[in-house]
């Protein structure tokens, strides 16, 4: 079943992947911890991530965390 938060999960990782090659390589450009990032993704999703490194993600990437705010509500 799709939910609002795999459906921005999935944008968000969608926009990682068109500027950069893998999500490793974002981590690793941006100072990232790689752990965090792919947890993001992969083991809890964006719903379970740390606030910070989500806005931190969003706003490296070009996506107005607000906007986000406002789809999951």
């Amino acid at each position: 079943m799709t939910t609002k938060y795999s459906t921005i999960q999935k944008e968000v990782e969608q926009k990682i992947l068109e500027q950069y090659s893998s999500l490793e390589e974002f981590a690793r450009k941006q100072k990232l911890d790689y752990s965090e990032i792919n947890a993001m993704f992969h083991d809890g999703g964006i719903k379970d991530a740390d606030v910070s490194t989500v806005i931190e993600v969003c706003s490296t990437i070009g996506i107005d965390v607000n906007e986000l705010a406002k789809r999951i509500k």
